[in-house]
């Protein structure tokens, strides 16, 4: 009986269904690879890693001998608010931008 009167005064509603292609937001900062090496600095390389236990070491020399990839990885977290597919299983952290 509880379940009947529910499904009448509160019918289920079906999903939403999500959409096929994600649009950017209309405005969101552009992320640098000035950016990224402002926010690696701040890192103390003796630090403990983050969730991800990768040392910040590893991020650095990363980025130092490919400074365009972090910034790939990154932004489409600002550009459609999501990770991408191929950092589904990982953990990220946004980087802060200087001056903000």
């Amino acid at each position: 009986m509880n379940q009947a009167l529910l499904n009448h005064f509160f019918p289920p509603r079906p999903c939403a269904p999500l959409p096929s292609i994600l649009l950017p937001f209309g405005d969101y900062p552009e992320l640098t690879k000035e950016d990224v090496s402002l926010s690696l600095l701040k890192c103390s390389p003796s630090s403990a890693p983050g969730p991800d236990s990768i040392p910040y070491s590893v991020w650095t020399s990363v980025h130092r001998v490919f400074p365009g990839i972090l910034v790939s990885l990154l932004a489409p977290l600002l550009c459609f608010g999501h990770h991408p597919s191929s950092l589904m299983k990982a953990n990220g952290v946004v980087l802060d931008k200087p001056g903000k």
